[in-house]
């Protein structure tokens, strides 16, 4: 009987060793391209500002699914212009940055000996750190500061793409 009880307490313990979640430790960085999109009925033309991110991330995973919860830098900013003449007249300069905290939810499509890919997504919260934001006279009421502070929520989408060497040092 004590054979049994050892051998059943073994292969629990066996088996509980298996489905112990991966956990991956990594930094994050990257180009981030930002674009500012308003609700207001003015006419107006937004442009792309290419800016940073740098941080760190963590992946739990269980086969091929996974939780990543990541925390950053990010930089962002642009500017928009009046749909009059969307060429010469400024409406406001963008220039702001925050720590951000998504929660990504994923499953890993490839995992191959030299590559594995995944896709995943979920929700973001941005916590700002720096606003500066300088909008013409005629546009000071639109575009007052406490406007970004309140929008501080959004969904982030990916792919992961992880190259490894066949060969082992």
């Amino acid at each position: 009987m004590k054979r049994i009880v050892v051998l059943f307490v073994l292969t629990a313990i066996f088996l509980a060793g298996k489905s112990q979640p991966v956990i991956d430790l990594g930094v994050k960085a990257g180009a981030t391209v930002s674009t500012l999109h308003l609700r207001e009925s003015i006419p107006y033309f937004a442009k792309n500002a290419l800016r940073y991110h740098i941080g760190a991330f963590s992946r739990i995973g269980w086969g091929s699914l996974f939780v990543q919860p990541e925390i950053y830098f990010n930089s962002r900013g642009g500017y928009l212009k009046n749909g009059e003449n969307a060429v010469t007249t400024a409406v406001a300069n963008f220039d702001f940055s925050g720590v951000d905290v998504p929660i990504l939810f994923g499953v890993r499509l490839l995992r191959e000996e030299i590559i594995h890919f995944r896709l995943m997504g979920g929700p973001m919260l941005m916590f700002m750190t720096s606003n500066d934001v300088d909008p013409r006279p005629a546009f000071e009421d639109m575009f007052k500061r406490k406007y970004f502070e309140d929008h501080l929520f959004g969904w982030q989408l990916g792919a992961g793409i992880l190259a490894s060497r066949p060969w082992h040092c």
